[in-house]
């Protein structure tokens, strides 16, 4: 054949590349489903596959009954140093609201008291 004429073929869909990485969260999650609590952040260069690692493990996270949270930093966020926890406190009400838990959206607005305005401009979720 012809070099001219070859094509790389790869699925857009697959992730390449990230074994270590997927390792790694697959390992946190285990120890996250055994009682611990861990938190961590994926960095690297402009379309590296940070996003699609991520979505590759939500879904195998999902699929037994996890919860994963995702924020996307830009140079707009710079702006905004909070906006990353804000976006992921929002997402976890959100996903409180949605397994029908409202004893823990009551007793988060309970707990904040008076202060519950203020946490439900921050977290329109909560509500």
């Amino acid at each position: 054949h012809d070099s001219d004429d070859m094509q790389l073929l790869y699925r857009t869909d697959k992730l390449y590349g990230r074994d270590k990485e997927e390792t790694l969260i697959t390992d946190a999650f285990c120890r996250v489903s055994r009682g611990k609590s861990e938190a961590f952040f994926i960095g690297g260069f402009s379309g590296s596959g940070k996003s699609m690692l991520v979505n590759s493990m939500r879904d195998r996270v999902n699929a037994v009954g996890g919860y994963t949270i995702k924020h996307k930093f830009d140079a707009m966020s710079r702006e905004k140093p909070l906006s990353g926890v804000i976006s992921a406190l929002n997402q976890v009400c959100q996903m409180i609201k949605d397994t029908a838990r409202p004893a823990i959206a009551k007793r988060l607005r309970d707990e904040f008291g008076v202060d519950s305005s203020l946490l439900m401009r921050l977290l329109p979720n909560v509500r």
